[in-house]
């Protein structure tokens, strides 16, 4: 039971987080894609390196 408690958390922590990332994304680098000054491939790639660096660096702060 408690696996199953466990496993639920971390899915439904993993749906927030992806939503969340997929809307500030375009908030950051939607600009660029759009002015081709990135391509989508290297958007995306930032957007995860920085993202989880973010999230692991700072990520005790946020309340």
């Amino acid at each position: 039971m408690y696996l199953l408690l466990v496993a639920l958390a971390l899915l439904m922590g993993i749906g927030v987080g992806w939503s969340i990332g997929a809307n500030d994304a375009a908030n950051s680098l939607g600009a660029a894609v759009g002015s081709r000054v990135l391509t989508l491939r290297q958007a995306i790639v930032l957007i995860c390196i920085f993202g989880f660096l973010g999230a692991v660096l700072q990520g005790s702060h946020v309340v």
